[in-house]
């Protein structure tokens, strides 16, 4: 409420002016929200037994030196594996995935956030589609409190990547710039969608692919 407030105030002051060394203006517009529709909206309680998690914007999920063009999809599905098991503290684990990765680098992320060798981030995809269950013996209560987190501020960095990219404590966006707090790792989860539009022929439903898919482009 208080960021709130004094957002209120500067849009009754008329708006930012001389803003950082560029001096720059801009102005504020309150609008009412739109909810998701039924088909869109989250859950945090599992499905079948499932969890299926989709971004809605890139995320940090890895580190790009674990992976190149030959890796596979067992490597992939791996890391991915990894990723989910630190991000739930062990909680959950990967069924299967479709996921598109892109490389994110150039001049200015290196300047403002690399060391002495350049270093391009292996983002995952907004789209990207991931299949969980919980692990035997985790807490169900646990795990559908950290699944509304999620939902509430987007995924935190795998321990592993945090640690990697020297990204820990409050100031980690100070160091890498693929944070929650920067609108990254935003997910939805359970979305009906999933259910409603699966696919059906003949009254019989398709079993899901055994096999992991994934669409890996180098973008910088």
């Amino acid at each position: 409420m208080v960021l709130a407030d004094a957002v209120k105030a500067i849009s009754a002051y008329g708006g930012f002016h001389d803003v950082g060394k560029t001096r720059a203006a801009g102005a504020v517009d309150f609008v009412a929200p739109v909810p998701p529709t039924d088909r869109l909206r989250s859950v945090a309680e599992p499905r079948e037994g499932l969890w299926i998690v989709t971004l809605q914007t890139p995320a940090l999920l890895c580190v790009a030196e674990t992976l190149n063009e030959s890796s596979g999809a067992k490597a992939l599905h791996d890391v991915y594996d990894k990723a989910w098991k630190e991000l739930s503290d062990s909680g959950l684990e990967l069924v299967r995935f479709f996921a598109e990765q892109r490389l994110a680098g150039g001049w200015f992320l290196h300047r403002r956030f690399g060391k002495n060798h350049y270093r391009p981030y292996l983002l995952t995809a907004p789209g990207s589609v991931f299949v969980l269950r919980a692990a035997k013996g985790a807490s169900a209560t646990a795990l559908k409190t950290l699944v509304q987190h999620w939902i509430d501020r987007g995924l935190h960095l795998p321990e592993s990547v945090a640690a990697s990219y020297d990204a820990t404590g409050a100031d980690a966006w100070r160091r890498c710039p693929y944070v929650p707090e920067n609108g990254f790792g935003e997910v939805r989860v359970n979305m009906p969608v999933h259910w409603d539009l699966a696919p059906v022929s003949q009254g019989m439903e398709f079993e899901p692919l055994d096999s992991t898919w994934a669409i890996t482009e180098a973008g910088v």
